[in-house]
């Protein structure tokens, strides 16, 4: 058994924009051992030869023939790269159709993806072009194939009817239907800056980038992109997370055969957690400020532990250790502790918080790491804090931190700003709580949300309880619950339209919210009001948090969360680390195990992930260990990219135990993998790959199909030529005499499809041609360079080709008419002369 995708192929009516570079009713076959025939008069011919026939389809265009039967010529050896697993890849040069291919792909998702309503159709016109597609793939003893055709899909499925032959018979196309599942889920991986973009390409690519819906989707593209833009930021952190799952969730240590996971420490530093980074624009440098001074202002708002008790899980964070915070940071006002207030002892305990604990309480009330729980509690203040301060998203929100009540009197809120605010936060909070609704309930389509009254019931309760859960602290019930009516009783008649519509009633009732929280007919509130009323914006600010689920607030809400997930009954601190002065934390195996990419911590504590490296295949691994940090740029992008495949294969695995019918066939594609790679990783990666995969699908339950678009020879140096796509302008062309797998780099690049200029430079193959027509006397006069004697002799000497650099010895011999050695003489003499 075996899964690949063979071919596709652009046919008649697609859309031009959708083509670019590629020419219609060509088949682009990723596996050259399979022809594809067609019928006339009662014989069959190959569709193959005929399309190579055609040279220049501009002039004489290639002709629609349906293809009748596909014969497998075998040639690659079962099980070549490994059991389940096949390799395939295109490769030409930039602009010759490589990621068009792709593209069509992912495009006919987007379709499938529209026509089954597992998301929902984009409204551009670049996202409603015309898709004239057949995708051909093999399963087992099966070949299937889809077309897409005038907004439709159909199927068509042809059992082995010979030893090497598939009849495909078009009476047995059948449209598929709403539940249909789609044959293979594609995982694709594109670190190209200028790569998938929305604003270029078409809001299509949204639906399969913006989207959560448990793996129903059969794409998911890395790295995700806004609008195309890359989130390093969140990249990062979602590399770490990977990274820790992969250790302890998938308990894999290898991330590249040459480095592997020795160990992963977590540590606290205490006295971090007193203080904040800062930067003072008037001395242009940064500074550490106590947050005893940023919290004082906090802890007196009223609102404020109210409402973050709220969230923080009441459970822990209620008014007796909300109290004690306070008694902690504040005496009459005064700040008692100005280098912190607490610190660690000897034996690595956190003094003066269990000692104040027992003085505050009268008696000792045993909360088990009652340190650690109130150190993260002020690290989720601190959080808040920075987010504000540090991101344009929440600059708005700023006034909510000023140190002195002086600056409050000079502070003014903008009513229009405010406005605009409060209907962005409230909007993309209904969305938020819309889709994961929706997203609850497996299987509902959005026609189908919408044509229940039952659901749409049961989600306005929902929604009700989510708004009264951030307002309700500080709005009388009988306000608010009029406020949350309006809101979302128009929600589902304009969330049939467009989901973004929602904006448009949110706004409707914003005035109506403003004369309730902000009762004020002037231009500006000014900041006498927000002293008094300052809870209704600070609800806004923990309403848009609650919303926000990019890397701005991930570290934010996994703090909040691991108070109700079990997170301090299942750490120790067991010693202090005294070098760098920090906290060891141990965390308890089993939950570390059970965490996902949410869960597992990166918060409040940091994890050290320590590895071990060897430098050639010949070592055995280093013993001493470094953190994985200080592997280079180019090793980390290379692990982060095998574990990002690792990563949602793993997820594919976990859903498809509780699902009946789940992806299978799995279609990793590569674009252009060979970014920020030395030749080295380069030669070495689809090695790297396979290793990975062949641990995480130790039951063979997955079938691996995987596609690489290259430029690298180092790459195809694994890769059989039966199993490349070469492309020339846009046509499928002819693999070459000598066979790519296990080939000698140099004599790959001696294939002209590669470099048909040569191996040399251009910069100096055009300096060697210059010097040639100026010591030929054919434009002495027109030469780039400025040739003379001196830099004659200088450039003859730095030519490493011995036939060149002894071909130009000889033509400038002639050219001077003295022999060359009396010129070497002469130049060396000059030399000489020139260092005195």
């Amino acid at each position: 058994m075996s899964f690949k995708i063979l071919a596709i192929r652009p046919i008649d009516g697609i859309n031009p924009n959708l083509l670019k570079r590629l020419n219609v009713n060509f088949i682009y076959r990723f596996y050259q051992e399979y022809d594809f025939n067609y019928s006339s008069d009662k014989e069959t011919f190959s569709y193959i030869d005929k399309q190579k026939r055609v040279l220049n389809p501009e002039v004489n265009p290639l002709k629609f023939e349906e293809i009748t039967s596909i014969i497998y010529n075998k040639q690659i050896p079962d099980h070549f790269f490994g059991k389940n697993i096949n390799v395939s890849s295109i490769v030409g040069k930039n602009g010759d159709g490589k990621s068009s291919i792709l593209e069509l792909l992912y495009y006919s998702v987007y379709k499938f993806a529209t026509y089954v309503e597992l998301v929902e159709r984009k409204v551009d016109n670049r996202s409603n072009l015309n898709l004239e597609l057949e995708i051909y793939l093999q399963r087992g003893m099966k070949i299937i194939k889809y077309t897409f055709s005038k907004n439709e899909i159909f199927i068509t499925e042809s059992d082995l009817s010979q030893s090497n032959l598939y009849n495909l018979d078009k009476k047995s196309n059948q449209r598929i239907t709403r539940d249909h599942l789609y044959y293979f889920y594609s995982i694709v991986l594109n670190y190209s800056v200028y790569g998938l973009n929305s604003s270029v390409s078409g809001n299509w690519l949204d639906s399969l980038f913006h989207k959560n819906d448990g793996y129903k989707t059969p794409i998911v593209i890395n790295p995700y992109r806004d609008e195309g833009n890359l989130d390093i930021n969140n990249e990062y952190l979602l590399a770490q997370s990977r990274l820790l799952l992969n250790y302890y969730v998938i308990n894999n240590q290898i991330l590249h055969k040459d480095i592997h996971v020795s160990r992963v420490q977590f540590i606290l530093n205490v006295q971090k957690q007193q203080s904040v980074t800062l930067f003072d624009k008037d001395k242009d440098e940064f500074f550490q400020q106590n947050l005893n001074i940023i919290y004082k202002y906090l802890i007196n708002n009223k609102y404020f532990f109210k409402i973050v008790s709220h969230i923080l899980n009441y459970n822990f964070c209620n008014h007796l250790v909300l109290d004690f915070i306070k008694e902690m940071f504040i005496d009459n006002g005064k700040i008692i502790y100005r280098d912190g207030f607490c610190y660690l002892n000897s034996d690595g305990e956190i003094q003066e918080i269990d000692k104040k604990w027992i003085e505050f309480t009268g008696s000792r009330i045993d909360i088990e790491n009652i340190g650690l729980k109130i150190l993260n509690c002020l690290y989720v203040f601190k959080k808040i804090y920075k987010i504000s301060n540090n991101y344009k998203e929440y600059n708005f929100f700023k006034i909510l931190f000023n140190d002195e009540k002086t600056d409050l009197n000079k502070e003014e809120i903008n009513l229009n700003e405010l406005r605009d605010v409060t209907i962005m936060i409230i909007h993309t909070f209904l969305q938020k709580r819309i889709n994961l609704f929706l997203f609850s309930k497996e299987g509902i389509s959005l026609n189908q949300f919408i044509e229940n009254i039952e659901l749409q019931k049961e989600l306005q309760k929902e929604l009700q309880a989510s708004m009264e859960f951030f307002f309700s602290p500080y709005i009388a019930d009988s306000i608010l619950h009029t406020i949350i009516v309006n809101i979302v009783s128009n929600v589902f008649t304009k969330y049939k339209v467009k989901t973004s519509s929602i904006i448009n009633l949110v706004s409707n009732v914003v005035n109506f919210y403003f004369n309730q929280i902000f009762p004020s007919s002037n231009v500006s509130v000014q900041a006498k009001y927000i002293d008094k009323d300052s809870s209704g914006i600070l609800s806004l600010l923990l309403l848009q948090l609650y919303s926000d689920d990019s890397h701005i607030t991930f570290k934010l809400k996994q703090a909040i969360n691991y108070y109700n997930q079990g997170f301090f009954n299942n750490i120790k601190a067991i010693t202090k680390d005294e070098k760098e002065n920090d906290l060891i934390i141990d965390i308890n195996q089993e939950y570390l195990q059970s965490r996902n990419i949410n869960t597992i911590p990166l918060a409040f504590v940091q994890p050290i992930i320590m590895v071990t490296k060897r430098e050639n295949d010949k070592d055995s691994l280093n013993n001493s260990e470094f953190s994985f940090n200080q592997l280079s740029s180019g090793e980390q992008q290379l692990i982060h990219s095998l574990l990002t495949v690792v990563y949602h294969v793993y997820n594919i695995k976990s859903i498809s135990t509780s699902e009946k019918e789940t992806y299978e066939n799995i279609n990793i594609i590569f674009d252009e993998i060979e970014l920020y790679f030395h030749p080295d990783y380069q030669r070495t990666y689809i090695y790297s790959l396979i290793l990975l995969l062949n641990h995480i699908n130790k039951d063979n339950k997955f079938y691996f199909n995987i596609l690489l678009s290259t430029h690298s020879p180092f790459i195809l140096s694994d890769i059989p030529s039966q199993n490349i796509l070469k492309i020339r302008k846009g046509i499928p062309v002819e693999n070459g005499d000598i066979n790519s797998f296990s080939a000698n780099i140099h004599d790959l690049l001696a294939d002209d499809f590669f470099l048909e200029d040569g191996f040399m430079g251009e910069f100096a193959k055009s300096k060697i041609n210059d010097l040639v027509e100026f010591l030929s006397n054919k434009k002495p006069n027109k030469t780039i360079y400025n040739w003379n004697e001196d830099n004659i002799l200088d450039f003859i000497e730095l030519i490493g080709e011995p036939l060149i650099k002894n071909s130009l010895k000889d033509l400038y011999k002639r050219y001077k008419g003295k022999s060359y050695d009396e010129l070497l003489k002469f130049y060396e003499e000059y030399n000489a002369k020139d260092r005195q």
